[in-house]
């Protein structure tokens, strides 16, 4: 990778801007203000924090390296401990792949009146025309597709005109719950932190990867969920689609659908193709048309709606993993312990406790024991 040409962040930052703007980052907001009423801001202001600081330091590890995520998982933490890393992001980006497709390709179907399955297959077809242009062209689709779906938000707020008055911290404002709102932020956005090296490995400098990772998800994650939450607060809903229908402009609601979903679409697939691929020694083309087939048939089959559970269970492996592989070295064992191979799992085994327990905090609380490991032993190993 060293000996291909760099580029500005500008024609990588397409990947970066569809985990902020999709519908689904309206419907992260509009969970936290359910969750925390009023005191929704501070806990999107930590969580964006927080996905930008996983995001950037990921990124710039690709970035010096000239590596995406299944070399660097290899790097940090062997060749076969990387093919379960690799397992993990095919399942999660098939997965928000079927879903993005089966949204999208639903509300497609509302639009021309045909059944849902022909919207489906014809939306999965079009994004992969698409991915087929290579990263350097739909990357600027996706910025339209993002600017687009940002006009239709600007569009919906003058439709529906949600009340958004000053925002009071008095009584509802906790240390706790400002840290259990931003781990869903967290939760929602660490896949793509652990993606990242996917789209800065060919970025020309760390400038870059800032950039890209603040100008395309940080500022965009903050302001949909930020508007998400402000639309629960007026409607105590979150399904922002329903309410355009109610309010008598389904072209919208359906349009909103289809562009907002197809950005993230793209760089699903993208992912899915590369860890599909490290996994099981398949050729690229042969990984993306069986991410494309299982993907296409899973949201074709309707089974798209039951993923959500599924993939929120999965994002418990991630915030722990992308910090293994940000904090760790190509030096992986201490007598018979393998290091990153124990700050992963000590910390997915924390997260997972805390969830069978019931903790709100199982997503930040996995986020512990890779810093206890590997940041611990860093610095010592500085001061020798």
């Amino acid at each position: 990778m060293r000996g291909e040409r760099r580029v500005g962040w500008i024609h990588r930052v397409g990947p970066f801007a569809a985990i902020g703007t999709t519908p689904a980052a309206l419907m992260l907001g509009g969970g936290i203000a359910q969750l925390l009423h009023d005191a929704f801001l501070p806990s999107i202001l930590l969580g964006a924090l927080l996905v930008l600081t996983l995001t950037y330091l990921h990124g710039v590890k690709g970035q010096a390296r000239g590596k995406a995520f299944t070399e660097i998982a290899t790097e940090v933490l062997g060749p076969r401990l990387s093919l379960l890393a690799s397992l993990l992001v095919a399942v999660l980006m098939i997965g928000w792949f079927a879903f993005a497709i089966g949204v999208g390709g639903t509300a497609l179907s509302q639009l021309t009146g045909t059944p849902s399955v022909v919207g489906v297959v014809i939306y999965s077809l079009l994004v992969a025309l698409l991915s087929r242009a290579g990263i350097g062209r739909w990357n600027w689709v996706a910025i339209a597709s993002i600017a687009t779906t940002a006009a239709f938000v600007v569009w919906s707020a003058a439709v529906l005109r949600p009340p958004v008055g000053p925002i009071s911290l008095d009584g509802s404002l906790s240390i706790p719950g400002v840290v259990v709102g931003s781990s869903l932020v967290l939760g929602y956005a660490s896949a793509f932190a652990l993606r990242s090296p996917d789209f800065t490995r060919d970025l020309g400098s760390k400038r870059d990867v800032l950039k890209a990772s603040l100008v395309g998800l940080a500022i965009p994650l903050t302001a949909f969920t930020f508007y998400g939450a402000a639309v629960y607060l007026a409607f105590l809903t979150w399904d922002l689609p329903q309410l355009l229908i109610l309010a008598g402009v389904p072209l919208l609601a359906n349009l909103f659908l289809v562009v907002g979903f197809a950005s993230s679409s793209l760089t699903n697939l993208f992912s899915a193709e590369l860890a599909s691929s490290h996994l099981t020694g398949l050729s690229k083309d042969a990984s993306y048309l069986l991410v494309l087939v299982i993907g296409g048939t899973v949201a074709a089959l309707g089974f798209y709606q039951l993923m959500v559970l599924w993939l929120a269970f999965l994002a418990i492996f991630v915030p722990p993993l992308v910090l293994t592989l940000v904090l760790g070295t190509g030096e992986r064992h201490r007598g018979f312990l393998h290091i990153p191979a124990l700050a992963w799992a000590s910390g997915t085994v924390l997260g997972l406790l805390g969830w069978l327990l019931g903790s709100q905090l199982y997503l930040v609380m996995g986020l512990i024991p890779p810093v206890l490991v590997l940041g611990t032993r860093r610095s010592r190993s500085g001061r020798g």
